[in-house]
């Protein structure tokens, strides 16, 4: 998976950047924030594009599935993992190696997918954040968030298997290394940010 790097400031939508600055505070010096420290209420507009996972040794299962994503799968997946829901997929491949990578990477990704659903040819983006919770230096959770445009249901399931036409995947700077990359120096050589 190639990974570019972006700043919170560069991520949409807006409320994405809101929940990357309380992770990273949360963070602190840690390498992962705490579980004890997570919640999908912190942007609770969003609360319904929430998705919250057990992280189970290479599983990740289905914990808290907010109403428009449950809409949008046409069931509840409380208590499934990927691979029950999804079956041995591409689709279901390429999300595990995302979280997989979250996890390695000890910092949150921000990806952007555009697919064409087979069953009717319509071109959609999703938008998804994923971001690690620790517990004893062990990652336990991901907490993620996915907002999807031109994505509707289609027979009260949308898609398991869709066709990939792109995928962009960013690992998020942390906000102090993000405002050492601007930093620059005025004319009597004091650094700004």
């Amino acid at each position: 998976m190639n990974i570019e790097e972006i700043g919170i400031a560069e991520i949409h939508p807006a409320s994405f950047q809101t929940l990357l600055a309380a992770w990273y505070r949360q963070k602190g010096a840690r390498d992962y924030p705490p579980a004890a420290a997570l919640d999908p209420f912190l942007a609770p507009t969003l609360l319904p594009n929430a998705i919250l996972l057990e992280v189970d040794g290479d599983r990740f299962i289905y914990r808290l599935i907010g109403d428009a994503i449950r809409q949008l799968v046409g069931q509840d997946l409380r208590g499934k993992s990927v691979q029950e829901f999804m079956g041995d997929t591409d689709y279901a491949r390429l999300i595990e190696e995302q979280f997989r990578r979250t996890i390695a990477d000890r910092a949150p990704l921000y990806s952007v997918h555009d697919f064409r659903r087979p069953e009717d040819g319509l071109t959609l983006s999703a938008r998804r954040i994923v971001m690690p919770y620790a517990d004893g230096g062990r990652v336990t959770r991901l907490l993620a968030y996915q907002v999807a445009e031109g994505l509707e249901p289609v027979g009260g399931v949308t898609i398991l298997e869709p066709q990939l036409l792109s995928r962009t995947v960013f690992r998020v700077r942390a906000p102090q290394a993000e405002s050492e990359k601007t930093a620059g120096t005025g004319p009597d050589g004091a650094v700004l940010r």
